[in-house]
């Protein structure tokens, strides 16, 4: 699952199943903090990697829950190896990444996949939104001098006859060389919020 108790359960349910009540449960969640930035740059992520210690076990329900940089996952693994701490991403398998030449091997291509996954929806969205831009579509808030008409991607903007009235008074204003305060006194007396 995608959820953060969905994801807890699944390594608590690991961690049981290895005799959890041989060692202590720690549970790291850096909730709303991108994957895309390194596991030691996320707040509860440089925790878990300051506490880990020789003979841990590190435990993820999914590799793109702890990773998403190919080179971030690779290093990251060989730098706990190497302090005697071991990883294990559900989603591959039930046992440490490094344990065996195949495990390591595959757990490079799923890393790979991951990060070309996640490249690839940047990419899609951005496209989306040049297409949708493209079209006159409405993307985010809806500028002043426009109005959003339709739902979701059949959305366009097109213009509000009455805001491009009022930007038009404004600019002529401006022009004109009035101060601010006067066009703002103009414009609430005729009626418009700010």
């Amino acid at each position: 699952g995608s959820t953060l108790g969905e994801q807890e359960r699944r390594c608590r349910g690991f961690a049981i199943m290895q005799s959890a009540d041989s060692f202590d449960f720690g549970c790291y969640v850096d909730d709303g903090v991108s994957g895309s930035i390194a596991l030691a740059e996320r707040p509860q992520g440089a925790r878990m990697l300051a506490d880990a210690k020789p003979g841990d076990i590190l435990v993820a329900s999914k590799l793109d829950r702890m990773f998403r940089s190919c080179s971030d996952a690779l290093v990251t693994v060989e730098v706990l190896a190497k302090r005697g701490v071991k990883v294990v991403l559900l989603d591959i398998a039930a046992e440490p990444v490094t344990d065996n030449g195949v495990g390591k091997f595959f757990f490079s291509i799923m890393a790979a996949a991951a990060e070309f996954e996640r490249v690839r929806i940047t990419e899609r969205t951005e496209e989306g939104r040049k297409a949708k831009k493209a079209r006159n579509g409405c993307i985010g808030n809806v500028p002043f001098g426009s109005m959003k008409v339709g739902e979701g991607k059949a959305s366009v903007l097109v213009a509000n006859p009455e805001e491009e009235r009022v930007i038009a008074y404004v600019k002529a204003q401006v022009q004109k060389g009035r101060k601010s305060q006067y066009i703002l006194r103009d414009l609430h007396a005729m009626g418009v919020k700010s």
